[in-house]
């Protein structure tokens, strides 16, 4: 009798202890997820804590000149990824920078060195921001004329040598070189190379002036007129120069102009160390006590010397003085 008493009363606790567990609720299993990135670029979450078989949307979005090179901590690819999370884990967005391929031409006879101012993975592929120094060195005939490379689907120049180019895109850059030209042609003597307009190329913002006197001073020139019948015009930012013009040398001119009183010619001037291609003409010029300085110039392809209305030839009145200087306020004449 009271076996059963006792089996009775360990069976009533039982059946009281399996009703409570019964009417208590489940806890929920929770796991962390840390999100984490490397340098280069951000996610759109940091991750927290979340209930086991819950999905996490995560974007990871580089900076500018990076890219997403993985993840590390699941194996998930792509930019957006959707995360399981059924366990505590670690997720790392990892981010590198990105490669542009730097490619280079010539036209004519000359060839470019590459210079990495910064660390780069190959010769011709570079990471984003690095920076390329590119020189330009023509063969023994032939002159550096300029740089051409497309920028925001526009062709753009520069002649500035060596060039410096930042690499934030795949990029290719094209160097020309013109053969040299002498002054005067040796088949045909009565054929003049240098006859044409040419216009001063600006100096880039804190450019060194430089002269082969080595006292340069800025002559201020914008064009420069050579004619087929020997005269010259020089176009400053306050005067135009007329006069006469000589090839001493393949290398020289002289500037001469007409004195009624000196009964001859009078020299003003001479250009020096000169270099000329089809479109480019470099020379030192020196006018005499006023300036000296070294420039370069382009051929005006739009120029005709036919309708050139400073030219002698197409001038309907001829002024005889002593100076055939002409400032903006008018001619000026000696005796």
């Amino acid at each position: 009798m009271k076996k059963r008493v006792l089996f009775f009363g360990i069976f009533l606790i039982a059946l009281a202890c399996s009703k409570s567990d019964e009417s208590s609720p489940l806890v929920p299993v929770k796991y962390t997820l840390s999100v984490e990135v490397s340098e280069g670029g951000s996610v759109s979450t940091s991750g927290g804590q979340y209930e086991e078989n819950s999905i996490v949307s995560i974007t990871a979005t580089p900076d500018q000149g990076y890219e997403l090179s993985g993840w590390t901590g699941t194996t998930l690819t792509g930019n957006s990824i959707s995360v399981k999370v059924n366990s505590n884990q670690t997720i790392t967005a990892n981010f590198t920078r990105s490669k542009y391929t730097l490619t280079i031409g010539t036209v004519g006879g000359g060839s470019v060195a590459q210079q990495v101012l910064n660390s780069a993975r190959s010769d011709t592929e570079y990471e984003s921001g690095k920076t390329i120094r590119l020189t330009a060195t023509p063969q023994n005939d032939f002159l550096f004329y300029d740089w051409q490379q497309m920028l925001d689907n526009l062709s753009q120049n520069s002649f500035e040598n060596p060039l410096k180019v930042e690499m934030d895109q795949s990029k290719t850059v094209t160097a020309t070189f013109q053969e040299k030209l002498p002054l005067i042609n040796p088949e045909n003597t009565d054929k003049n190379n240098t006859v044409g307009k040419w216009k001063i190329r600006k100096k880039r913002p804190g450019a060194q002036e430089e002269s082969s006197s080595g006292r340069a001073v800025a002559c201020n020139i914008d064009v420069i007129i050579l004619r087929s019948d020997n005269s010259f015009t020089i176009m400053t930012e306050t005067a135009t120069i007329t006069g006469e013009y000589s090839i001493d040398s393949e290398t020289t001119i002289s500037l001469n102009q007409r004195w009624i009183a000196q009964r001859g010619n009078i020299k003003i001037g001479t250009l020096i160390d000169i270099k000329l291609s089809n479109d480019y003409l470099s020379f030192n010029i020196e006018l005499i006590d006023i300036c000296d300085e070294q420039l370069e110039a382009d051929r005006d392809l739009t120029y005709v010397e036919a309708t050139d209305p400073l030219a002698p030839a197409n001038t309907v009145t001829q002024t005889t003085g002593t100076s055939s200087t002409t400032t903006s306020s008018g001619t000026s004449t000696g005796s």
